[in-house]
């Protein structure tokens, strides 16, 4: 929970440090006024600063997505593996602790080594009960999935902050479209219909908002989509993990026996029971006719 705030705090500082940022370069921009004026004219040496003059304010916001989305695309990567959800250390440790039914220490080592694994193990390991029929099993796997839920929840908020930005950021990009088209159309009313430089402002406005958000967008969509993908595959591993898990408690299934293999050095293998085949019967024998038959027909 604590790098959780500690991340958050960093992608908010950086959200603050990009208005900051941003702000400098508005500034920069607007302390030479007549070379920006010139070289809108000309259209020659267009540098980033004054594409960002001339999109308006509305790029203000769009550079504050553009950090965002970084921070975010970095978090999830930072985030989203294998050795934060299912370490294979842990996951060893607590298969010996359950296959020697040791449902307490098995809680403690949980609570000692927190991840998103023992996180939802603890919650439902103490459960566990040997002296009922189902031994505590539907009550445990309802109390993991529930902490799974929990935490799939906390990982869904930053990931719905991709998707939001993914979404928005095309929008703001068609505001300022519709902002600069209404600057141009307010000069040509005041008939500068007759001299283009006067509508190139405007007119580049409309476009550089738009690319900018589409910039933004479309690789923020890509990335929440993969991240989407990842972390349904790592939940799958871990219900995976936890299903094998209780399986070692309660002796169901094969996880003892492919336990006690890995642990003799022999390659686990699982005898799968083929269907019996039908054996053909044979066709029934026809009785020979009796002589009290024959002599009827004969007559």
């Amino acid at each position: 929970m604590q790098k959780l705030r500690s991340y958050s705090f960093t992608i908010f500082a950086g959200l603050l440090i990009s208005l900051f940022l941003a702000a400098a370069i508005s500034s920069a921009a607007d302390s030479k006024p007549a070379e920006t004026a010139k070289t809108e004219v000309t259209g020659k040496d267009t540098s980033m600063i004054d594409l960002f003059k001339t999109g308006g304010p509305l790029m203000y916001p769009l550079v504050l997505c553009s950090f965002a989305v970084i921070g975010l695309i970095v978090y999830h990567i930072m985030e989203l593996t294998k050795k934060k959800f299912v370490p294979d250390e842990q996951l060893n440790v607590l298969r010996q602790l359950m296959y020697k039914h040791d449902k307490k220490s098995a809680y403690a080592y949980c609570d000692q080594n927190p991840n998103f694994l023992t996180n939802a193990f603890a919650a439902g390991v103490l459960r566990l009960k040997n002296d009922t029929p189902d031994k505590g099993v539907p009550f445990a796997e309802a109390a993991m999935n529930e902490a799974i839920d929990g935490q799939e929840t906390r990982m869904n908020f930053w990931m719905n902050m991709i998707s939001v930005i993914a979404a928005i950021s095309p929008m703001i990009g068609l505001l300022g479209t519709v902002s600069g088209m209404i600057k141009a159309f307010q000069k040509i009313g005041m008939g500068g219909m007759g001299k283009p430089e006067q509508l190139a402002g405007n007119i580049g406005e409309a476009l550089i908002t738009t690319a900018t958000g589409l910039l933004v967008g479309i690789p923020a969509m890509l990335a929440f989509f993969i991240f989407r993908g990842k972390l349904d595959s790592l939940l799958t591993n871990v219900t995976d993990s936890l299903t094998e898990l209780i399986d070692l408690y309660t002796g169901e299934g094969v996880a003892r026996q492919m336990y006690e293999a890995r642990a003799a050095g022999v390659q686990p293998i699982i005898m799968q029971q083929t269907p019996a085949v039908a054996q053909p019967q044979p066709a029934p024998q026809q009785q020979a006719p009796s002589q009290q038959t024959q002599q009827q027909q004969s007559e």
